[in-house]
């Protein structure tokens, strides 16, 4: 498939999420300015490397839970990163990816609920 550059990189990830193409997503994050890579972009990206290497995978997860905790997460919420964690940690076991999908719609995080529904279309 071709795709043109044309656009903004948030429109690069856009379609990248979409298609499901970590390393497309990847790279279009890192065209965007500092600080403007939303949370929901970045677990769509965490979500589109389960399937990859581990190690980086874990990094990923790493990094946006410390980010969830930090921009999101009330606070004493250490509960939450926990559960987050788990959920992720468990990726990409059929029932992990159920319950993402669930807890991205109640959460309002379009993008990385995408990212499940095209990575895991049989969860719907």
């Amino acid at each position: 498939m071709f795709v043109s550059i044309k656009g903004r990189p948030i429109t690069w990830l856009d379609a990248a999420v979409k298609r499901g193409d970590v390393a497309s997503a990847i790279s279009a994050a890192a065209e965007m300015t500092r600080g403007s890579l939303s949370l929901d972009y970045a677990l769509a990206i965490v979500v589109l490397m389960a399937d990859g290497d581990p190690d980086r995978y874990d990094r990923a997860v790493t990094r946006w839970l410390q980010r969830w905790e930090a921009e999101r997460a009330p606070p004493r919420a250490a509960g939450d990163v926990a559960r987050w964690k788990a959920l992720l940690d468990e990726l990409p076991a059929l029932e992990a990816v159920a319950a993402l999908a669930a807890v991205c719609d109640r959460l309002g995080l379009e993008h990385a609920g995408e990212a499940v529904v095209h990575l895991f279309p049989r969860v719907r």
